[in-house]
């Protein structure tokens, strides 16, 4: 589900750049029980990594140590990915679908205490 809805914000106008939503995955999403690491080198591939695991499609697990560790469920220091860079913006991603949240404005203010 979550594959999905990544792969839409990637085909929509205001798709994130690879290192921003890597950056953004990484630091600004709740780890899940059930994680998949999905190691890419360009956009084309992270659009077909995603549609295949969005396809149920059994994907070999990644070769990537620290990819490994956190798909096996560790919390890996995804510093040692940025120390040489510059860390991007955070993208502006789709939330999961699981926690389902409604906010809403009242109509009025409410009274003065």
């Amino acid at each position: 589900m979550l594959a999905r809805r990544l792969l839409h914000q990637l085909d929509g106008p205001h798709a994130p750049e690879l290192a921003s939503l890597a950056h953004t995955l990484q630091y600004g999403r709740r780890a899940m029980k059930h994680r998949r690491a999905l190691v890419v080198s360009d956009t084309a591939a992270l659009r077909t990594a995603l549609r295949s695991v969005a396809d149920g499609a059994d994907l070999p697990p990644a070769q990537d140590p620290l990819a490994r560790a956190w798909a096996d469920g560790a919390t890996p220091d995804w510093d040692v990915l940025w120390k040489e860079h510059d860390r991007p913006a955070r993208a502006h991603l789709p939330g999961t679908p699981y926690q389902r949240r409604s906010y809403w404005f009242d109509d009025e203010p409410p009274p003065a205490l």
